[in-house]
């Protein structure tokens, strides 16, 4: 495949991957937190951490090509987002001047929308 047909492919893809993680978390975050705000810090997390982490995927697939590498990569990456996202909830809602919750409320939000969201694009990923 040339190197621009993989990069067009490498974004279509992330943009998809992001969509439907805004859906995904967008509605755990309204559920998980029973507050219309979360819907709106989930698109704003998700925006931030996302595509950050699907172009560095892209990155290790591009130059270190291989199921191993990418197992790696997305274990370590997903863990990272997780504890990222988490800190991000908590900035937002510190900037809204909302009522703070623990900080592991923050994580088991981001925990709960990051294995659903996680579990989602795996699934649609079978079924393409």
């Amino acid at each position: 495949m040339s190197d621009n047909r993989f990069i067009l492919t490498g974004l279509t893809s992330m943009s998809l991957a992001l969509m439907l993680t805004w859906v995904v978390e967008g509605i755990t975050a309204l559920i998980y937190a029973k507050e219309k705000k979360y819907l709106l810090f989930s698109i704003w997390v998700n925006a931030i951490t996302n595509p950050l982490l699907n172009a560095l995927g892209l990155f290790v697939v591009f130059n270190f090509w291989g199921q191993t590498a990418w197992i790696i990569y997305v274990a370590i990456g997903e863990i990272i987002v997780l504890f990222a996202e988490a800190k991000l909830y908590d900035a937002f809602d510190r900037l809204s001047g909302g009522v703070l919750k623990s900080k592991l409320w923050y994580f088991k939000l981001s925990a709960i929308a990051n294995i659903l969201s996680f579990s989602a694009g795996l699934l649609l990923d079978k079924l393409i």
